[in-house]
């Protein structure tokens, strides 16, 4: 009787030493939540980053028929002050003064009611501002000839065979489609320890001079 239930003791260690030293495939387990698009989204669109800088991206894995932002955390702007107002208006802001339970409170912000149009004016710039500046625009441009003036015309409705990935647990995004019979593949990568994305372009197109990149970047005034 002793022998058999160390036996069973024995094999029921066993059973769960193995069960709790097994390890878990993390990348697996994340790999199956990768997202998949076959076409762009304007609300969502796919990202690479690292925390501190972001770049959207349509379904070319650039911005090339969308102008999807590229955000940092240290690119900040203000808008244009509302009509007629000036710095010295935004300073000597100070809200406005409400009756609450039978006394006067100060309130820097409140809606429609009892403010005076100026005063909205003044507390939507301070809501909206600073705000984050898009940093510019990328994308592939579609070349009418060899070497000859980018496309206008074409749009995402003339790729085919889309297919477009983010790797969530390398971070890379790939995308392939089908441009007039020709494949094309966009490898996008932000890197972790700098605000830089990194972009591998590899289709026919290119060597016969039918694809290239444009670069828009912003403008700011200081």
């Amino acid at each position: 009787m002793l022998y058999r239930f160390l036996s069973l003791l024995l094999t029921s260690t066993l059973v769960c030493t193995s069960t709790t030293s097994a390890t878990i495939d993390r990348k697996s387990v994340v790999s199956r939540f990768n997202p998949t698009r076959n076409a762009s989204s304007s609300s969502t669109p796919m990202q690479v980053g690292n925390g501190n800088f972001a770049f959207g991206a349509d379904v070319t894995g650039l911005q090339t028929f969308l102008p999807c932002a590229i955000l940092s955390s240290w690119g900040w702007k203000n808008d244009s002050f509302p009509p007629g107002k000036s710095l010295e208006d935004v300073l000597s802001y100070e809200g406005v003064q409400l009756l609450n339970h039978g006394r006067e409170v100060q309130y820097e912000f409140l809606n429609a009611t009892g403010a005076s149009e100026d005063q909205q004016e003044l507390q939507q710039w301070l809501i909206s501002n600073p705000n984050r500046v898009n940093l510019g625009r990328t994308g592939l441009a579609f070349l009418a000839s060899p070497g000859g003036k980018v496309n206008e015309n074409v749009t995402e409705g003339n790729l085919e065979d889309i297919v477009q990935t983010l790797d969530l647990w390398t971070g890379q995004m790939t995308t392939s489609f089908k441009f007039e019979g020709s494949n094309v593949t966009v490898r996008t990568v932000c890197a972790q320890d700098s605000d830089v994305i990194g972009v591998q372009v590899q289709s026919p197109l290119i060597a016969q001079k039918r694809l290239g990149l444009f670069v828009h970047c912003c403008q700011l005034s200081y």
